[in-house]
């Protein structure tokens, strides 16, 4: 479960090591957007800093709004990584719209690396993943990917975030993914992006009750 009640000190501490005031205000309004509502789409209306930029991440139990801490390039014709925060130190890392690493959660997922390709878009594809579970003693797992383009038409929008770009939906590229080996069990996970490549949505789930959806608060309007 993500953390999602903030300890002062902490607040107080990351104000003073970060030396940058808009970023703690901006930290501290979601911290306070969460203390103060327990409606399931809090931050649906919730004001943001322009100079920011936003992730909203639910989980099965939780919810909570990231700020974007800092981008990394991968290599050469890869997907930038990005690593977002929470209030209380917890970290949500995407590269391309897809998950990479998350803390805060059991069982987490750590060290994941993608191999990627491109539709003529500009997609992101990924097609091969390896990753560590450490909780479940999974270490160096790798899986192949089977990712498919579809219509809006196609998706169901049983979840909140989902229902929050059916509005929407056509215009979005929407792309479902399957895995392969002891995870293909697993529900496919799903995604969307905008029609020049730049992420929207996504959804992938862990295990068969850990699942996360997140959505791009920039990038869905």
């Amino acid at each position: 479960m993500i953390k999602i009640i903030i300890a002062l000190g902490a607040f107080f501490a990351l104000t003073l090591i970060t030396g940058c005031s808009q970023r703690a205000q901006a930290i501290n309004q979601m911290v306070s957007e969460y203390l103060f509502s327990k409606d399931i789409n809090r931050f649906d209306s919730t004001p943001l800093q322009p100079q920011f930029q936003y992730l909203e991440v639910h989980s099965n139990t939780a919810q909570a709004l990231m700020v974007l801490g800092y981008v990394e390039s991968a290599g050469p014709d890869q997907p930038l990584i990005h690593t977002w925060y929470s209030g209380d130190y917890e970290f949500f890392r995407t590269q391309g719209g897809r998950l990479l690493d998350v803390s805060g959660v059991t069982p987490s997922q750590r060290n994941t690396q993608l191999h990627w390709q491109y539709t003529r878009q500009g997609i992101p594809l990924a097609t091969h993943k390896t990753f560590d579970q450490p909780e479940l003693q999974v270490f160096n797992y790798s899986e192949t990917l089977t990712a498919n383009l579809v219509t809006h038409n196609q998706i169901q929008f049983a979840t909140p975030l989902q229902r929050r770009l059916q509005a929407n939906a056509h215009q979005w590229v929407w792309v479902i993914e399957s895995r392969s080996g002891a995870m293909a069990h697993l529900p496919a996970s799903l995604y969307a992006y905008t029609q020049t490549g730049q992420p929207v949505y996504g959804r992938e789930c862990l295990t068969t009750t850990q699942c996360f959806e997140w959505l791009y608060r920039k990038n869905e309007q």
